[in-house]
């Protein structure tokens, strides 16, 4: 494992017990462009 490496391996299940209900959606998105935006890097 890299020292540069970032791992978002349980974001989805972290996203859906700690954030409500009504902002998962915005959050998912973000985290989903985020890691996009990281591959491109």
């Amino acid at each position: 494992m890299s020292a540069d490496a970032v791992y978002f391996e349980q974001w989805a299940s972290v996203l859906r017990d700690t954030v409500p209900v009504s902002l998962q959606a915005v959050y998912r998105e973000a985290v989903t462009k985020f890691r996009y935006w990281l591959m491109e890097e």
